[in-house]
């Protein structure tokens, strides 16, 4: 059996229905931002301040956090507790059951760098949600040592798709679908993962041990997406430049060959990760679709 933290999430909502397929899933979840894609039964656990009493549990995969960078900067004691003192208990939980952990970091971690960064690129983060993302990849890495718990983590990019509620694209989307003008703060880059390419590969991350990149490898302008969004939604408005955020990354690219070379991506079909234009078509296809923004 697997438990799935965050699973009523964004990320954590696609992991589920694509493990659901192989495994007896439990899903803990605090529903402080499910996803509006979501139905799925869950515990309501704060796992800040409880450890789940629970068995039969063999692979962990903790998504639950809370990811935005902005509020972690307004609000840090919300943001460190949420985040680092749920891995800990989640930890506790991982350590009494003999279960593996599967966590998902951020590119967050990393030291800005104008080029692209590998997993062995200096760890200096520039806002609170990197620092406790951080944090718990060094307790996880720490339980390892003394308490020889597994683990593999992954350092997320920018994850994007149908039921994200934050970030730049659904920002873009759902102001261009309701006519209303758009800033971008600077001249960010970023590495765009589709996110049942996400889903897929934190699957089978549970054969795997050590920390992984996952990204595409490629950086997009925040430009060219809109410029993308733009064209698809007939939106004409331009868009209004401003200078960038305290706390945000200018640029951001992972180099995912260290995942490609160690992940058996043959075995379960892989054929690549989605290009950017058509993961946007998709998610906008599911948006429409469903009529949710």
């Amino acid at each position: 059996m697997i438990l799935i933290t965050g699973g009523r999430g964004f990320i954590g909502s696609y992991l589920y229905d694509f493990a659901k397929q192989y495994d007896d899933v439990v899903i803990i979840d605090n529903l402080s931002n499910p996803s509006f894609r979501s139905k799925n039964n869950n515990i309501n656990i704060d796992l800040s301040n409880t450890i789940p009493d629970l068995q039969n549990i063999d692979i962990i995969y903790h998504l639950a956090a809370d990811i935005s960078v902005i509020n972690s900067i307004s609000n840090p004691k919300h943001n460190y507790q949420n985040n680092v003192i749920s891995t800990l208990n989640i930890l506790e939980l991982a350590r009494r059951l003999d279960a593996k952990i599967v966590f998902s970091s951020s590119a967050a971690v990393y030291a800005p760098s104008n080029t692209i960064i590998d997993e062995d690129h200096s760890l200096s983060p520039i806002s609170i949600y990197g620092l406790s993302k951080l944090h718990s990849e060094q307790l996880i890495q720490m339980y390892n040592r003394l308490y020889g718990l597994e683990y593999c983590i992954l350092r997320y990019s920018n994850v994007y798709g149908y039921g994200a509620k934050f970030g730049v694209i659904p920002t873009f989307i759902s102001r261009m679908l309701t006519n209303q003008t758009i800033e971008i703060y600077g001249d960010p880059i970023r590495d765009f993962v589709y996110v049942e390419d996400v889903a897929m590969l934190t699957y089978i991350a549970r054969y795997y041990t050590g920390i992984y990149n996952l990204s595409t490898g490629k950086g997009v302008k925040i430009r060219d997406v809109f410029n993308i969004l733009s064209n698809i939604l007939n939106y004409d408005k331009p868009p209004i430049i401003k200078g960038p955020r305290i706390g945000e990354i200018e640029i951001s690219i992972l180099d995912n060959s260290k995942l490609l070379k160690t992940f058996d991506l043959d075995k379960i079909g892989w054929k690549g990760f989605v290009n950017i234009e058509e993961g946007l078509k998709r998610t906008l296809t599911m948006y429409s679709s469903h009529q949710q923004l």
